[in-house]
């Protein structure tokens, strides 16, 4: 995953959690905003427990059936730390 997939992945999933926080039969809003705020604040899902109460959400839209929307969801995640990883790595020539 590079940085412009991620971004739009992760625009793409605090839009759809927008759209839901709109709708009168979601129940559990004050979860999703939490989603949401952590993808706003940092850049994934942060929690096993959010991570699948927003899956439910996203697999059972039929939009997502040609998808690998797990798999993006996680991705986010495991891009934000490679990219924190890479940032307090020091090479060789900096060390010396």
């Amino acid at each position: 995953m590079n940085k412009q997939q991620y971004n739009q992945s992760k625009e793409y999933f605090i839009k759809y959690i927008s759209k839901l926080l709109t709708k009168r039969q979601i129940i559990n809003k004050g979860f999703l905003m939490e989603i949401r705020n952590d993808l706003l604040i940092k850049g994934f899902v942060n929690g096993n427990n959010k991570s699948k109460f927003f899956l439910k959400f996203l697999q059972s839209d039929r939009n997502h059936n040609n998808i690998n929307i797990k798999e993006s969801l996680y991705s986010l995640e495991t891009y934000t730390k490679k990219r924190e990883n890479n940032k307090t790595s020091i090479s060789l020539e900096e060390f010396f």
